[in-house]
């Protein structure tokens, strides 16, 4: 069973069975994977309708005094892009990379081969939230 620290005690955390059939249609969402045992969760910048299948809305920021949202915006991500000129010779040369890299990937089965364009390059942690 897993187990979550809560200040100096172990906290068991259990898969939660029940899950809503509310959609990811605006910014500002609070998320998480369905079924999920552990405390992680998501906020949503903007509609997601892709996380309707596998994820589920847990509740929303009640206003953005403190900006949380700009903040996180501004934390680098991943674009799957080159960061050339596009049509450059180093453009092209990144794009077959990738491609190649992509491909050959998938073929052995490696799970890391998923594209990951948007996920954020930094762990970022709320450590100061309450409850209405």
């Amino acid at each position: 069973a897993q187990q979550y620290e809560y200040g100096s005690r172990l906290v068991p955390l259990d898969g939660v069975v029940e899950v809503n059939e509310l959609k990811h249609d605006r910014r500002g969402l609070i998320t998480r994977r369905q079924f999920s045992a552990g405390p992680e969760f998501g906020i949503t910048l903007g509609p997601a309708p892709q996380l309707d299948s596998g994820w589920e809305v847990i509740g929303r920021l009640s206003q953005d005094s403190a900006g949380l949202l700009p903040l996180i915006e501004g934390l680098p991500y991943i674009t799957g892009r080159s960061l050339e000129e596009p049509g450059s010779v180093a453009d092209n040369v990144f794009n077959a990379q990738k491609s190649l890299f992509t491909s050959l990937s998938k073929t052995i089965g490696d799970s890391r081969a998923e594209d990951r364009t948007g996920q954020l390059l930094r762990r970022v942690e709320i450590v100061n939230c309450g409850l209405l």
